[in-house]
């Protein structure tokens, strides 16, 4: 009486014969190399990004430049962002100006909040001027950093 076979004949024949050890193993292909390489890419620039690059927080405004001081107003909620000394950035007559917020006092009359700024060099007068106020400067890691506290 013989016992039936543990393993079947075809598993026994391949392990008897014996293996290609001198063909080329298959390597990945080329366009997934290609596609890890671009994924790295994009991970190292977002990383230098994070590390070096700015997110400037701005209030675009619109005002009038008289004698070299530009004023503007602002709603409440606008106002509550902006500091005396923070930057202004300013085209005027489309000539850009630099500044910085010089006083910050609210208007009865209209309610709203004034805003002067002193404009250097400044040689347009009376004229509409459209400008930014730099609220923040801050490092994208910075910000990421702080959501986690």
């Amino acid at each position: 009486m013989s016992q039936p076979p543990i393993y079947r004949q075809a598993a026994l024949e391949k392990y008897k014969s014996p293996q290609p050890l001198d063909d080329l193993p298959r390597l990945t292909p080329v366009h997934a190399w290609s596609a890890l390489a671009a994924l790295a890419l994009l991970i190292s620039a977002l990383l230098l990004w994070g590390f070096f690059g700015t997110l400037i927080t701005s209030v675009e405004v619109h005002g009038i430049a008289q004698a070299g001081t530009l004023t503007f107003q602002l709603d409440a909620r606008q106002a509550a962002q902006v500091r005396t000394g923070m930057p202004v950035y300013a085209l005027c007559a489309d000539v850009p100006f630099t500044g910085s917020v010089q006083a910050i006092r609210y208007n009865n009359n209209l309610e709203q909040f004034e805003i002067s700024s002193r404009l250097e060099p400044f040689s347009v007068h009376d004229a509409p001027c459209s400008a930014a106020v730099i609220t923040r400067q801050e490092r994208p890691i910075e910000r990421v950093l702080s959501l986690n506290r």
